[in-house]
């Protein structure tokens, strides 16, 4: 059974002093996923280059963008890349992408609060960058760390951004939206909090992982910073 927000409560005093809010990107800040699985597809068509189906790009998930074309395409990923590149921010600015509804009131409300914040994604560095300055959040945060072509490193860039910020495990949050971010958070020792508030969002795979605080809204984590980060 996947922990629910009211399960908090108990937790008030520990949860008080915490001082960080690191967030997840993809499926936390804003619905980019399919954006990216569409920029993969048309990348490959511009290049005139035989499309992978869904399920090998998402086979390789955990590693950068940059690292998916690798193993998929290890004597053209450069050239991938870089039109993969061009394709992401042409999507972004087509769709007028923005971070989920009332998450930019969440920044505020953490800013507010006092806390520090910082991202810490699977996404490349130029997907990362390109992404937080179309949406103009970049302000917000102190550190906004990216992945890695040879797999996933989210516990050392969470380490990282703590070291920064001269504070202890304990003393920070990561807000992700998939299991392996709970595993990875966990590794660290910070807390796991879980963004289910993707339309790609399936609890069901969180089931194993309790007790995991589960925030099925943008309303929800935002009423649990005001009723208890203060």
């Amino acid at each position: 059974m996947v922990a629910k927000r009211a399960a908090f409560a108990k937790h008030a005093p520990n949860i008080m002093q915490r001082k960080a809010f690191i967030f997840d990107f993809d499926g936390t800040i804003a619905e980019t996923i399919p954006l990216t699985l569409d920029a993969f597809s048309a990348t490959y068509l511009r290049l005139g280059l035989s499309v992978p189906k869904v399920e090998d790009f998402k086979a390789h998930f955990g590693a950068d963008e940059s690292g998916i074309f690798k193993a998929l395409n290890p004597d053209l990923c450069d050239e991938i890349y870089r039109t993969y590149l061009v394709e992401y921010e042409r999507l972004l600015r087509e769709r007028c992408m923005a971070p989920f509804p009332g998450i930019v009131d969440l920044f505020k409300l953490l800013q507010r609060r006092g806390l520090r914040m910082s991202v810490v994604t699977g996404k490349c560095a130029d997907t990362a960058r390109i992404s937080v300055d179309f949406m103009g959040i970049g302000g917000y945060f102190d550190y906004v760390e990216s992945g890695d072509p040879k797999g996933s490193v989210k516990p050392e860039k969470i380490r990282r951004i703590l070291d920064a910020y001269g504070m202890e495990p304990s003393e920070a949050f990561y807000l992700g939206d998939s299991p392996q971010d709970v595993v990875d958070s966990r590794a660290v020792g910070v807390r796991p909090l879980v963004a289910a508030w993707s339309r790609l969002s399936d609890l069901s795979r969180f089931a194993d992982l309790a007790p995991v605080e589960v925030f099925g809204s943008v309303e929800e984590i935002a009423e649990f910073a005001k009723s208890y980060l203060v």
